[in-house]
């Protein structure tokens, strides 16, 4: 995540310097024959992108972060700056669930899904919306669409229909969603890839890998960590424990109870915050057991008592 001085950085962004990092969500994507440019929301501020036409901008999708290390800044012919990755600099993307997703501590929140159904009364739109977290939940949202002394109009309540997928800031009641907030999304963001998929067509799965990419180098770096504590139990660590540990660690996160596509959805902080906590669990459990000599016990242990990933709102 970037950090504060980075932030203001990239609020004060001046033509014809280095960008150190700058992060924000897509909100537009254009395509030409000298490569891809939009529009990027960085904090409250929007800026112009533009990116050479190289493997990491084929992957640019509205609603998805853009990262730009090292790039550089530019004043376009109308005036405006333009944030790119230069010749030097590198673009990525990455998807911040906690866009979509979020609860504070006295229950207002955000929640991101599919409208199924719309009734209407005299003051209120009322949506039946399947969530995309937990799978397949579906909830009862209320949307005030004309407004009253005790409810506040939703600016963008006329605009949904059946079908459409929106986000909704709000808070949650004896299992009823009351929106505060509604916003629909667009049709060329990352949610409707995702429900495509989800229902079947693979066509831009090619969009997912990025995110894969970054959760599959996660797992990995978590598999060194645990490669070095079977090495410490037993000197004799066999090729196929090693073969099973890589294994097991990727099911423990992609097989359990979010299998895909639902499992590009994991943040990279519970990814490794997941991991964080089995490693604990595995070295209080050696230091107990200081006799323990056989890396494949703790395998065991790992697969048959250590829980599988479970769903964090």
């Amino acid at each position: 995540m970037m950090n504060r001085d980075n932030v203001r950085q990239s609020l004060i962004l001046e033509p014809g310097k280095t960008i150190e990092s700058l992060e924000g969500e897509i909100i537009s994507v254009h395509f030409s024959q000298w490569g891809i440019y939009g529009k990027v929301k960085v904090q409250d501020t929007v800026f112009n992108y533009k990116l050479k036409n190289s493997e990491s901008a084929k992957n640019v999708v509205v609603g998805l972060d853009l990262i730009i290390r090292n790039g550089f800044c530019i004043r376009n012919k109308k005036g405006e700056i333009v944030v790119t990755e230069g010749k030097f600099g590198s673009a990525s993307t990455t998807f911040k669930i906690d866009r979509f997703y979020s609860k504070n501590q006295i229950e207002e929140g955000i929640m991101t899904g599919v409208i199924k159904s719309i009734d209407e009364t005299l003051e209120n739109k009322i949506l039946e919306i399947e969530l995309f977290l937990p799978p397949c939940k579906v909830l009862k949202c209320i949307v005030a669409e004309n407004g009253n002394k005790e409810t506040k109009r939703i600016k963008n309540a006329t605009k949904i229909t059946k079908g459409s997928i929106v986000k909704l800031r709000g808070e949650e009641k004896h299992g009823d969603f009351y929106a505060k907030s509604l916003d629909v999304i667009p049709e060329n963001h990352f949610w409707y890839i995702f429900l495509n998929i989800k229902e079947g067509s693979h066509e831009q799965i090619s969009s997912f890998y990025p995110i894969m990419n970054s959760q599959m180098e996660i797992v990995d770096s978590i598999y060194d960590i645990f490669k070095d504590i079977l090495f410490n139990i037993g000197k004799e660590v066999s090729k196929t424990a090693l073969v099973s540990l890589r294994d097991l660690l990727h099911s423990k996160i992609f097989n359990g109870e979010l299998a895909f596509p639902y499992n590009v959805l994991i943040s990279e902080n519970q990814i490794r915050e997941y991991f964080n906590q089995m490693v604990d669990f595995c070295r209080e459990y050696i230091y107990a057991n200081k006799n323990l000599n056989s890396p494949e016990k703790i395998l065991l242990l790992i697969r048959n008592y250590y829980p599988e990933y479970r769903i964090k709102l």
